[in-house]
C-alpha cells in the first residue's frame, strides 16, 4: 500500500499494478524487492527521467528495508514460534548452506530442524524459549518444579528413614 501511494505521488504510470505487484512480491521472502522495482523503476525513469527513478528507488527501498527487516520478522517469528533474531540467523544460516533457495526456505527448514531435534526428545523441551517458542512453557516449568518437589521429598524420607534405621544390606558404621 504505502509502495502504491508514492508511484501515485512520484505519477509513474500503472502505480496500482504496480503496488499490487509490490503486494504479490511481498509474499517471496529476500528477493521480492528486486522482483517488484523493475517495473516501476523503468516506467519511473521514462516517464520522469532520472530524478523519478532515483526517488523510486531510495523510496521502495526504504519501505522495503523497514517492512522486510523490522516488521516481517517480528511478525512470522510470531506466528511461527521463531524469535526475531533466529528468524534472521536462520535466513543466514541456511543461505551459506544451500544458496539462495535457503534463504527463500530458511523459515520452514528452521522449523523443521526444531521439530526433528527438540520436539522429538522431552528432555530437550527446555530448549524450546531459546528458539522464540514460550507457548506451554508455564506448563513445563510447573512440571519440571513438581518433578524436583517429589524427588526431594523422595530424598527426605529416605534421608530420615536412613537416620533411624539401617536398611538390610547397608554396612555397618565404623
Amino acid at each position: 500500500m504505502f509502495n502504491w501511494l508514492v508511484l501515485v505521488i512520484l505519477q509513474v504510470p500503472g502505480a496500482l499494478l504496480w503496488g499490487l505487484l509490490s503486494f504479490t512480491c511481498s509474499y517471496i521472502p529476500n528477493i521480492r524487492y528486486f522482483i517488484a522495482i523493475i517495473p516501476p523503476l523503468f516506467f519511473g525513469y521514462l516517464t520522469g527521467g532520472w530524478a523519478t527513478a532515483v526517488a523510486v528507488v531510495i523510496v521502495y527501498g526504504g519501505i522495503n528495508g523497514v517492512i522486510q527487516s523490522i516488521v516481517q520478522p517480528k511478525y512470522v517469528g510470531n506466528a511461527v514460534n521463531l524469535s526475531e533474531t533466529l528468524t534472521f540467523l536462520s535466513v543466514l544460516f541456511w543461505a551459506v548452506v544451500l544458496g539462495p533457495v535457503g534463504a527463500i526456505l530458511a523459515v520452514p527448514l528452521t522449523l523443521l530442524a526444531r521439530t526433528l531435534l527438540l520436539d522429538s526428545d522431552p528432555s530437550l523441551a527446555w530448549w524450546r524459549p531459546v528458539t522464540g517458542d514460550h507457548k506451554d512453557l508455564e506448563p513445563l516449568l510447573e512440571q519440571q518444579d513438581a518433578d524436583i518437589r517429589a524427588r526431594r521429598t523422595r530424598e527426605g524420607r529416605r534421608a530420615r528413614r536412613g537416620a533411624a534405621r539401617p536398611r538390610p544390606g547397608d554396612a555397618p558404621a565404623a
